[in-house]
C-alpha cells in the first residue's frame, strides 16, 4: 500500500512539474521572434524608419520594465496566480497576433499610434506571465530540489522555444533565398508564423492549466514550512540579489 501511495505521489509531481513547464511556453515563443525577427519585420516588411523601428523596440523594453514591478506588486497583494497568468496569457495572445497580422492602410503617426498600444498591450501581457509563472514555483515546491527541478524545466523549455522558433521561421521564409528579396509582400508569412507560434502557445498554456488545476494558488494558504517563503526584509539583505543585478 505504502508503494502504491508512494508512486502515485511521484506520478503527481512528474505531471506537476511537465505541467508547470508548459505555463511559460508561449512567452518563450514570443520573446525568440521579438528579439530575433521584429527590427527586421518592422524595417523591411511594413517598410517603417529605421528610427522609428528602433524607437517602438526601445518602447517595448521600456514598458516592460516598468510593467513588472507594478505586476509583481499586484500579484503580491491579490494571489490567484492562475487568474493573473490567464490575463497575461490573453493579452499576449491579441498582442502578439495583431503586431503581425494586421498592418495598417496608411504609414503615419496613425499607424506608429496602433503598433505602440499593441506593444504596450503584448510588454504588460508578457511581463504578467512571466512574474505570475515564476510566483507559483513556491506554491508547488515541496523543498528547494523540488524547486531547483522546476527552474531547470522551465528554463529547458525556453532553449527549445528558441530552437522552435528558428525552425518554423526557416521552414516558412526558405522560399526567399536572399535578404534582399524580402519586402512588403512576405508579409503573409509573418503572419503564417505568428499564427502558428500562438497556437503552441496557446495549446501549451491549455495543457498548464489543466494540469496544475488541483493547486491552490493563494498566498495567505502557503505553508513556510518548506523554506522557500522569507520576509521582504530579508530578501532585501541578502546580497546575491545585487550580485545578479550586476551580471
Amino acid at each position: 500500500m505504502m508503494e502504491v501511495e508512494q508512486f502515485s505521489r511521484a506520478r503527481y509531481s512528474c505531471m506537476q512539474k511537465l505541467s508547470f513547464g508548459m505555463g511559460h511556453i508561449y512567452n518563450d515563443l514570443c520573446a525568440a521572434v521579438w528579439f530575433s525577427y521584429t527590427l527586421f519585420y518592422l524595417q523591411v516588411v511594413l517598410q517603417v524608419e529605421s528610427s522609428t523601428a528602433g524607437t517602438l523596440i526601445m518602447l517595448g523594453q521600456v514598458v516592460d520594465a516598468v510593467a513588472t514591478p507594478i505586476v509583481g506588486w499586484a500579484i503580491d497583494k491579490t494571489g490567484v496566480l492562475k487568474v493573473w497568468h490567464f490575463a497575461g496569457t490573453t493579452a499576449v495572445g491579441v498582442g502578439f497576433s495583431l503586431i503581425f497580422s494586421i498592418v495598417p492602410n496608411t504609414n503615419s503617426w496613425w499607424s506608429i499610434l496602433w503598433y505602440s498600444g499593441l506593444i504596450i498591450l503584448f510588454q504588460v501581457g508578457w511581463a504578467t506571465v512571466q512574474i505570475s509563472h515564476l510566483a507559483i514555483i513556491p506554491c508547488i515546491s515541496q523543498d528547494h530540489t523540488h524547486s531547483a527541478d522546476l527552474t531547470t524545466i522551465r528554463y529547458a523549455a525556453s532553449v527549445c522555444c528558441g530552437i522552435t522558433v528558428y525552425l518554423i521561421t526557416w521552414m516558412v521564409l526558405k522560399t526567399t533565398q536572399y535578404v534582399d528579396k524580402f519586402g512588403p509582400d512576405d508579409f503573409y508569412k509573418f503572419r503564417e508564423i505568428a499564427f502558428i507560434l500562438s497556437f503552441i502557445g496557446i495549446f501549451s498554456s491549455l495543457l498548464f492549466y489543466c494540469g496544475l488545476h488541483a493547486v491552490n494558488y493563494r498566498y495567505e494558504n502557503l505553508s513556510e514550512s518548506n523554506g522557500l517563503l522569507r520576509p521582504q526584509s530579508s530578501l532585501l539583505k541578502t546580497s546575491i540579489i545585487y550580485q545578479v543585478s550586476l551580471l
